[in-house]
């Protein structure tokens, strides 16, 4: 089941082909660092494990977020920009009635 979603996400687009590649080898690594008692894992590697743990992580969930808060006060830039606009016309309409301070 969660094959076929992840497949699905990659079809649409949604994740790049090389996230599941990168995330089954995250998974084999550890399962190596989890069963391999006699073998030491490689601080470079533990290292490159991070890094890419990391990377998966901010795709997943943080740039996402960082888009939808983008997103939003894009929302309001424009909301506020066409009233600005709206607010300077009726200031000019006022201006052209023909009273003097």
């Amino acid at each position: 089941m969660a094959c076929f979603q992840v497949k699905t996400l990659i079809e649409r687009q949604l994740i790049p082909a090389s996230l599941p590649e990168a995330t089954d080898l995250l998974r084999k690594l550890g399962h190596i660092g989890a069963n391999a008692a006699d073998s030491d894992v490689h601080p470079l590697e533990i290292q490159s494990i991070k890094s890419l743990f990391k990377a998966i992580v901010e795709f997943v969930y943080v740039y996402p977020k960082k888009i939808d808060d983008f997103k939003e006060k894009y929302q309001k830039y424009r909301y506020w920009a066409q009233n600005r606009r709206k607010v300077r016309a009726d200031l000019e309409d006022d201006d052209s009635s023909g009273f003097d301070d």
